[in-house]
């Protein structure tokens, strides 16, 4: 069995069929021509978005034009494997999220009272994520500090850019690269992730459930993710309903605390590495071989 992480290493595959005769499996972490399409779509400038368009058309068409010749397709969500049937894959497939072992993230207890510490962990050179990041700082902050004076937001990743690095003050504190995100993330009592493009599912939002981190996350952010909102996280799209939802986190520990206990069984439910690696297996074993 050799299983391939992504259509980028699908030039590979003709050099694997001539040494191997076993099946190969594409683990597709996103419709990738999909992230582009959404960049053109948002963005201002004309040349760029022009530019844009016509890398995700080319991308649509290697995309797809690689996806019969695997033997198997395992997309990360639900949706993602029925956006490749509805464009026309007609291969075998199933949908495996990625898990973690939650024996290696045993949650600490959430600090209590204020301030209220909200977090924001991520690579920073990926577009999607400087995108929600620049929208939170330069949109929702401002209005956020008016109500919520004792409201702090705490900024991690790889590759943080210059301009990001800037806005350290006025509750925003700018990490940079952090040596343990899992201690990063016990720090905060708030995991905020606003994305508004890219596809697949984002671990972080796994690690924040499983360490019993309250999640608040757009509706594309939560992806692949059956959480419900007001049971395991708080969903919220646009300004105002970003800014309710932390408004009740800020005046609300009791809710803090329900949705934190909710959301680590909802991870051992339905994120377990056990469960999913048992159901990967199923499906390797179900494949015939080449020879």
């Amino acid at each position: 069995m050799v299983q391939l992480e992504t259509i980028y290493l699908a030039p590979y595959l003709p050099l694997i069929r001539e040494l191997s005769p076993a099946p190969v499996v594409l683990r597709a972490h996103n419709v990738e021509f999909e992230i582009w399409e959404r960049h053109a779509r948002q963005s201002r400038n004309p040349a760029k978005g022009l530019y844009l368009r016509l890398l995700s058309r080319q991308l649509r068409d290697f995309e797809l034009g690689q996806l019969p010749a695997f033997d198997l397709l395992a997309a990360i969500t639900g949706r993602d494997l029925e956006r490749f049937r509805r464009l026309g894959f007609r291969g075998p497939g199933l949908v495996l999220p990625p898990g973690l072992d939650a024996e290696d993230y045993s949650p600490e207890a959430p600090v209590t009272g204020l301030p209220l510490r909200v977090g924001f962990i991520g690579a920073l050179d990926w577009m999607p994520n400087q995108e929600g990041v620049r929208w939170l700082v330069q949109r929702l902050w401002p209005r956020l500090r008016e109500r919520l004076p004792r409201l702090e937001l705490h900024l991690a990743g790889l590759n943080t850019p210059g301009w990001l690095r800037r806005l350290s003050g006025n509750g925003i504190h700018v990490h940079g690269e952090v040596p343990d995100a899992r201690a990063f993330l016990s720090e905060c009592q708030v995991l905020a992730v606003p994305l508004f493009s890219g596809s697949g599912i984002r671990i972080k939002i796994l690690e924040g459930l499983a360490l019993g981190r309250v999640v608040v996350a757009t509706p594309l952010a939560l992806e692949g993710i059956p959480a419900r909102h007001d049971q395991e996280v708080l969903i919220a799209q646009s300004e105002s309903e970003w800014l309710q939802a932390l408004e009740r986190l800020y005046h609300d520990e009791t809710l803090r605390q329900t949705l934190a206990r909710n959301a680590r069984r909802f991870l051992l439910r339905e994120f377990d590495n056990q469960r999913l690696a048992r159901k990967l297996l199923d499906a390797y074993q179900s494949l015939p071989s080449r020879t």
